[in-house]
């Protein structure tokens, strides 16, 4: 555990620190997006480390206590500066940092326990998540050697495996505690990043509107924005900002700033023209709701799995949730949590959501080299970790680029243009290292012509995206209900995707009637009665139905092309994009709902919609939340370990204490050099030890077994027989010979290799390579090379 504590430490010190620098690109938000913080300097750090590897810096633990020190140092003198003196005053930027902190901590530590009862670093893809973590410590640049492919470069994303890796790195720990470690501070980053996401736009929303605001987008230059109720409206951008820092946005010409009024005012000092401070609590409340609908619910059909379910909860079949529709994946994050890969889609989601973050303060306006270089970054990040992530926050970025804009429609669309390809082309750019050498595995892209049936096609998505089409549809009728200054821009796009449903099912079958709430969504990302805020949630919302929409239309053609599971991967990350856009839009407007309740309305109907419909996400939430206790007690064995621990080699301690031996002494002696070790191969995802060696040491193996070969987009038709012809061959030049191809430094004969070839030959590796330079409890290593 002390070892965990030191790495959620490391990321805890880090997160504060880059606070102030989190609250300077965030200005605009109403709690500066703080929480945003331990994001940005995980990447910051990650980033320098990442590019000093590329040159040939091995990363070390003292060079990664370096980086984390002099962020510290960094953080240490924003702090101290006014700026960030004046965070403290704050009072919406100060309740709003403890209660995301408080997530963060309660997250990880939740996490961390129920990890303790799961810790076996083994089966599914852990076992390759390890192999990459552990490759990338060894010498040399990047890309890191295949770990299951030697002498080959790994094809893979590899970059979020970096920032886990070197967020560890400060507290020592072995590879296979910290990665239990990781999978906690994920989960606390998964919470508090949804937190700031939701928190950034209700604040957004309630400083400058309503989502179904009535009035103009903008005040006209020189004149007091509009207010009412508890809240200004009508201001395109609301800049809460300290006021040594109110010069500045002036300068920039925004118009229909909004400003707080300073700490040393009295409450009633407002004066005119002057919009009070938002309250806290709406702000806290959607943060909270986007970290529940993010981290903490479940799908619909892991609730009906339960109900139906007859028996202990250990045989509940928690891993069944996510495969409901057919030949797909339909994981969420809350699975991804509870199953503990710490794999390309997981790393991603923080970043990701950074992203949306970054989107929403370039909506805002006022936008300067500091947000064009974070929203690179973030882009860069997800070119290294997952592409699947790129389209998608490319379009938010141009879209909100476009929301910001003013003017002549050719000035709004070149502004929109720059924000899209601006930071794409930037971010290629920071993650050289990486896209120079990757080769993705996909050829082009393909139509769906098997769609299913309208009722079976309504049934799969109300079991795996209930909450988002909850949040989409009732946010459409609530638009349409309550906007009435743009009730006729609203109808005509509703009218344009009613009239594209009949041509679209051709294309997508029964997922056409997604096109009626995208078009609305899209209405109001185009509408100028709006704000930015306002504009901002309908380009989320489209992007959200968009993404559930895509998969049931085309698919990228990857190794799964021309198998039953041809469009797994299309549906499982597109959907599961889907399911953070509407998740953090449904906590936002969420608490925006709470709010409007309380305001002035025509009628008691639409004084009621607002809160009706957040009573429904409410309940729906409720009705998800199981899976949250019986998942981690189904996956746990309902916590049947007798000895809790986050030793992920434990499994192997206790089946193959000498294959854990070995592991020991080929770390000790090889240190972050990148010889070749022999071991048995075998299926990737099995649950027997093959390829505990190469994963757990980070020493390359010549080969694993077909499925790494389709992961990795090769064909190795020799290396499988070859390698088994080493094992097996009774002829001593012939085993020579191979282990010379294939530069074999070192052979290890243990559990696995007794599981899939039998007793081995003693007196053959005697004869091939002399004694053993390790042998203990049953495994043997032979060194046959340099």
């Amino acid at each position: 555990m002390r070892d965990a504590a030191l790495i959620l430490l490391t990321a805890g010190i880090a997160g504060l620190a880059a606070v102030p620098f989190a609250a300077a690109l965030f200005a605009p938000l109403a709690d500066r997006g703080v929480a945003f913080a331990r994001p940005i300097a995980l990447l910051a750090v990650a980033f320098v480390a990442f590019w000093l590897k590329w040159l040939g810096v091995t990363p070390t633990r003292g060079l990664a206590i370096a980086l984390f020190l002099v962020l510290v140092v960094a953080g240490a003198w924003a702090w101290w500066r006014p700026a960030g003196r004046a965070l403290l005053r704050d009072r919406v930027v100060l309740r709003s940092l403890v209660v995301s902190e408080a997530l963060f901590v309660v997250t990880c530590v939740g996490a961390l326990g129920v990890r303790a009862y799961m810790p076996d670093v083994v089966a599914n893809e852990k076992m390759f998540d390890m192999a990459v973590w552990t490759s990338l410590m060894r010498d040399g640049g990047l890309p890191p050697m295949d770990p299951w492919a030697s002498g080959l470069d790994l094809n893979y994303y590899y970059f979020g495996h970096f920032v886990a890796m070197i967020t560890s790195l400060p507290s020592g720990a072995a590879p296979w505690f910290a990665y239990n470690a990781a999978t906690a501070l994920w989960a606390g980053l998964f919470a508090s990043s949804a937190y700031a996401v939701s928190a950034g736009i209700a604040g957004a929303l309630l400083g400058g509107g309503g989502p179904m605001a009535e009035t103009p987008s903008a005040a006209p230059a020189g004149k007091p924005a509009p207010s009412g109720g508890r809240f200004a409206r009508g201001a395109d951008a609301v800049r809460l900002v300290p006021p040594h820092r109110r010069d500045r946005f002036v300068r920039e010409g925004t118009t229909a700033t909004l400003e707080r009024p300073p700490a040393s005012e009295p409450a009633g000092a407002a004066a005119a023209g002057t919009a009070p401070a938002p309250r806290v609590w709406p702000v806290v409340v959607a943060g909270l709701m986007g970290a529940v609908l993010v981290a903490f619910v479940g799908n619909l059909q892991s609730t009906l799995d339960w109900l139906r379910h007859d028996g202990p909860i250990a045989q509940f079949k928690w891993f069944e949730v996510s495969r409901v529709v057919p030949g797909t994946i339909n994981e969420f994050p809350l699975f991804s949590l509870v199953l503990g890969d710490l794999h390309a889609h997981m790393l991603i989601v923080p970043f990701f959501l950074l992203a949306v973050g970054v989107a929403l303060r370039i909506a805002l306006g006022g936008a300067r080299w500091a947000v064009g270089l974070a929203a690179a970054a973030c882009l860069a990040a997800m070119h290294a970790t997952s592409t699947w992530s790129l389209p998608i926050t490319a379009c938010l970025f141009a879209g909100a680029g476009l929301a910001a804009a003013h003017g002549p429609l050719r000035s709004r669309l070149l502004q929109a243009a720059a924000w899209g390809v601006g930071p794409l082309v930037a971010g290629y750019l920071i993650a050289l290292p990486f896209v120079l050498s990757f080769d993705a595995p996909v050829d082009g892209i393909g139509r769906v012509t098997d769609h299913p049936g309208l009722r079976q096609w309504f049934t799969d998505q109300l079991h795996t995206q209930a909450i988002g089409l909850w949040v989409v549809l009732g946010a459409t009728a609530w638009r349409l209900w309550t906007a009435r200054e743009s009730r006729a821009h609203d109808l005509r796009w509703l009218a344009a995707g009613a009239v594209a449903v009949l041509p679209g099912w051709l294309l997508a079958g029964p997922a056409a009637l997604l096109l009626v709430p995208a078009a609305v969504a899209l209405g109001v990302a185009f509408d100028a009665h709006s704000g930015a805020a306002v504009r901002f949630c309908g380009l989320v919302g489209a992007a959200g139905v968009v993404s559930l929409l895509l998969p049931e239309a085309v698919y990228v053609r990857d190794y799964f092309a021309g198998s039953i599971n041809y469009r797994t991967n299309t549906v499982f990350k597109f959907t599961y994009h889907a399911w953070l856009l509407l998740a953090v839009l449904g906590g936002a407007l969420f608490a925006v709902a709470l709010v409007r309740r309380a305001a002035p309305a025509p009628s008691r109907a639409r004084r009621s919609a607002p809160l009706a419909w957040a009573t429904g996400l409410a309940a729906l939430a409720v009705v998800c939340l199981p899976f949250l206790v019986v998942g981690p007690q189904a996956r746990t064995a309902d916590f049947s370990r007798p000895d809790p621990t986050l030793n992920g080699i434990a499994w192997l301690l206790a089946g193959a204490p000498g294959d854990v031996d070995a592991i020991g002494w080929l770390r000790a002696h090889t240190g972050t050099s990148r010889p070749v070790v022999l071991e048995a191969p075998g299926p990737e995802y099995s649950p027997l030890p093959y390829g505990r060696i190469s994963a757990y040491t980070g020493l390359p193996t010549p080969y694993m077994g077909p499925e790494h070969e389709l992961v990795q987009s090769r064909r190795l038709p020799k290396r499988a027989t070859e390698i088994d012809e080493i094992f097996t061959a009774s002829s001593l030049s012939r085993t020579t010979q191979l282990l010379r191809r294939y530069r074999v430094a070192y052979v290890v004969i243990g559990a696995s290799e007794r599981l899939r070839f039998g007793e081995p030959n003693l007196a053959k590796w005697r004869g091939v390579a002399g004694e053993p330079v390790f042998s203990s409890r049953g495994t043997v290593i032979y060194r046959t090379g340099p």
